[in-house]
């Protein structure tokens, strides 16, 4: 199973505790009432079926119990969304800024990979974890200069606030539902300083739009971050257990971004074709690894520089980019346009059948992206004061935890964004090509019609874990 899984946090410091702004309020609630919820309340729970597998039940049962999983989510959704709703579109104007922002997070993550702490290491990336985690910021960010820096990382330089939550409220309902036969998690949660007062337009905006759940909890104790953790564990399926925070009396604000991705693919391997086979790593060792073996009839494009190769999911695609011999990964992230592969067209009659080889693995990624965005300009966003959120208080750490698997049955994906704000027809003839990914590639999960990257990876060594 491939697991992709993405987390999000930020931190907010304090400066200050006297409210001299706008509207404020405080909250209540205890973070030990919190219930982990995707956007919509719906999920795709196929626990029974998973227990039916281990325990060697009968495909009837499992088929039956997989059924069964299918329709309370359909139900569900039925309840919640309707995909013929023209309300539900992107405009032209929408589409374009989702483009703009594709090529920013992909820039972005050139940068990443191409940084001295994450030379020759695997690195997974979630666009639209950050993108979200960006998006709710937004709403805290009184500054022209800052509001200006993360609206552009969004796509449209200064996009007024009423139009970006609009466009976040439809895009979170449509990446909910690309399809019910995915498992699709989104959960966004702030925990907020026990006592303080916060903006209510910012609560109030982050709850309409983005369904976050707000919290107050004394940062101070231990058990606080027992309860985050138990929350992100939650949210990503077990794939990110802990959060790695350490109690901290200054914290003002925390901001959680989970989003979790699990399908399969339309064509599973073969698991009696996996075999072990050489790949290069990134420093030139070579090590054996297990691949994955099977003939590919998907859309393919091949470069000077590289092959491409994207192989379905059920609601996705999987575009696995292998560079040519002596071209590195990096100088294709310069240059590649995610959202306009120059996919081959074969001559008429035919069609390409992709021999591919492809590396089972599983890996786990932490970015500190405060440096990694100042450098690419962000600089305002981490100086200036989020007087929308609490008085005198800054942007002190974004950071991104991530997860991906990938197997003969599909991928397995989540990511989490942490904020801290601290006080501070008729069957064509085949033409053949082979695909060995026996070197470093790049993996995107993305879906090209919505124009969501939902993740993208570097890997370099498919043994590290």
């Amino acid at each position: 199973m491939k697991k992709n899984i993405i987390f999000f946090e930020i931190i907010i410091a304090l400066l200050s505790t006297v409210p001299t702004f706008a509207e404020t309020t405080y909250l209540t609630h205890d973070v030990s009432n919190w219930e982990v919820k995707s956007f919509n309340d719906c999920r795709l729970d196929t626990t029974k079926v998973y227990d039916l597998r281990q325990k060697g039940a009968s495909e009837d049962e499992i088929t039956k119990a997989y059924s069964e999983a299918l329709y309370k989510l359909q139900e569900c959704n039925d309840n919640y969304f309707d995909p013929f709703d023209e309300r539900n579109d992107y405009s032209e104007a929408e589409g374009k800024a989702l483009l703009s922002a594709n090529k920013y997070a992909t820039e972005l993550f050139g940068k990443i990979v191409a940084d001295d702490n994450f030379k020759n290491k695997n690195v997974v990336f979630s666009p639209t974890c950050m993108q979200i985690a960006l998006a709710m910021l937004a709403n805290g960010m009184d500054d022209k200069s800052a509001y200006q820096e993360i609206t552009t990382a969004l796509g449209k330089q200064d996009m007024p606030l009423d139009e970006l939550n609009a466009l976040f409220k439809k895009r979170l309902y449509r990446i909910q539902h690309l399809d019910s036969y995915d498992k699709i998690g989104i959960s966004n949660a702030i925990l907020l300083k026990e006592g303080a007062y916060y903006g209510t337009e910012f609560l109030n905006n982050t709850d309409t739009y983005y369904k976050a759940l707000a919290s107050n909890v004394d940062f101070c104790l231990d058990s606080t971050y027992t309860k985050i953790d138990d929350w992100a564990k939650k949210s990503t399926d077990g794939m990110i257990p802990s959060l790695g925070l350490q109690p901290d009396c200054n914290r003002m604000l925390v901001m959680v971004n989970a989003l979790m991705f699990q399908s399969y693919w339309t064509n599973q391997f073969d698991p009696k074709k996996t075999k072990s086979s050489k790949f290069v790593i990134s420093s030139k060792e070579e090590k054996m690894v297990k691949k994955m073996n099977g003939t590919i009839n998907d859309n393919y494009a091949e470069t000077e520089e590289y092959q491409l190769i994207s192989v379905s999911l059920n609601s996705c695609k999987a575009n696995i980019i292998l560079p040519k011999e002596g071209v590195s990964p990096k100088s294709i992230l310069s240059k590649i346009d995610l959202d306009n592969i120059p996919y081959k067209k074969a001559p008429t009659g035919y069609r390409y059948h992709i021999k591919l080889s492809l590396p089972k693995f599983s890996t786990d990624t932490r970015i500190p992206l405060k440096d990694l965005l100042m450098k690419y300009g962000m600089t305002n966003t981490f100086s200036k004061e989020m007087n929308k959120i609490a008085n005198e208080t800054k942007l002190e750490e974004i950071k991104q935890l991530a997860h991906l698997e990938i197997d003969e049955l599909g991928v397995k994906v989540s990511a989490t964004i942490i904020s801290e704000v601290l006080g501070v027809g008729y069957e064509p003839k085949p033409i053949y090509v082979d695909m060995d990914v026996n070197r470093p590639f790049i993996i995107t999960i993305q879906d090209e019609y919505e124009h969501e990257v939902l993740f993208i990876g570097l890997i370099n060594d498919p043994t590290e874990k």
